[in-house]
């Protein structure tokens, strides 16, 4: 995935693969990439009683599973639900750093992240507000 690099928020999303209402993100020679809960043997749905560490509580409720909105100030917004899943990080030594994270999967996105070649967003604040 490509993530936009994003200091002034600390929420890590991309689109869902039942997203209807992301966009096509043609970057490269892949268009349209999603993250599949399904696919992956690692992913874990974060449930509404439990939200991650720093989140207060969820954004509502997507089907039983987290919700979060955030809505950017140049006018875009995204929203969806928080996973868990591990990520893989390569070493200098080439080996792999495995890490377990959550992250946004989105189900709606709207302005700039619609129509953006970016995937997702990758917030790098130390806040932890998910929006």
């Amino acid at each position: 995935f490509d993530l936009i690099v994003d200091t002034g928020s600390s929420l890590t999303a991309l689109p869902c693969a039942d997203c209807t209402q992301c966009g096509d993100h043609r970057h490269g020679s892949v268009s349209r990439a999603r993250f599949d809960e399904a696919s992956s043997s690692t992913a874990e749905a974060i449930g509404c009683s439990r939200p991650p560490s720093g989140m207060l509580s969820c954004h509502g409720c997507d089907g039983g599973r987290c919700g979060y909105s955030v809505s950017y100030t140049e006018g875009s917004s995204i929203r969806g639900h928080l996973v868990y899943d591990s990520f893989s990080f390569g070493s200098a030594d080439g080996g792999e750093r495995r890490v377990r994270a959550s992250f946004g999967c989105q189900t709606y996105e709207s302005g700039l992240f619609q129509s953006q070649v970016a995937d997702g967003i990758t917030g790098l604040s130390q806040s932890q507000r998910y929006g």
